[in-house]
C-alpha cells in the first residue's frame, strides 16, 4: 500500500487513551491504535478494545480486517513529552474475528509520527 497521507490524533475509546494513526491511500486505509501510556517494547496486536490494534479497510470493494492476536507491534521510541512515537508492525488481519473467511497479511510496516 502506498500511503498518500497520514492522520494522527489522541482519542479515548472504551476507557483507553489511544494514539490513533491512519495511513491513507486512494481506496484503502491502515489504522493503528496504540495505548497512549505505552513504553518501548514488543507487544501483541490484539482484538479491537485492546491496548494495541491494527485495522485495514478498503472502499472498493468495501471491506474491513482486524487484528485478532496474530501479529506484533514494536515500539522503538516513545517520547510522551515531545509527542513522538515510532516503531514497526506485522501480522495477519481477518475479516471476521469469530469466523474468518478472508485475511490480509501486513509485513514490514513502519511508523514515525508526531501526535
Amino acid at each position: 500500500m502506498n500511503v498518500t497521507s497520514i492522520t494522527k490524533t489522541v482519542v479515548s475509546v472504551g476507557g483507553i487513551n489511544y494514539i490513533a494513526i491512519a495511513g491513507n491511500a486512494s481506496n484503502a486505509a491502515l489504522n493503528l491504535w496504540i495505548n497512549k501510556n505505552t513504553a518501548t517494547g514488543t507487544f501483541p496486536l490484539e482484538f479491537v478494545g485492546s491496548n494495541y490494534v491494527a485495522q485495514f479497510s478498503t472502499t472498493s470493494p468495501m471491506s474491513m480486517y482486524n487484528s485478532v492476536d496474530n501479529g506484533t507491534i514494536v515500539i522503538t521510541k516513545h517520547d510522551a513529552s515531545g509527542k513522538i512515537i515510532e516503531g514497526s508492525f506485522q501480522g495477519t488481519l481477518y475479516d471476521d474475528v469469530a469466523f474468518p473467511t478472508d485475511s490480509v497479511m501486513i509485513t514490514n510496516g513502519t511508523f514515525k509520527v508526531n501526535y
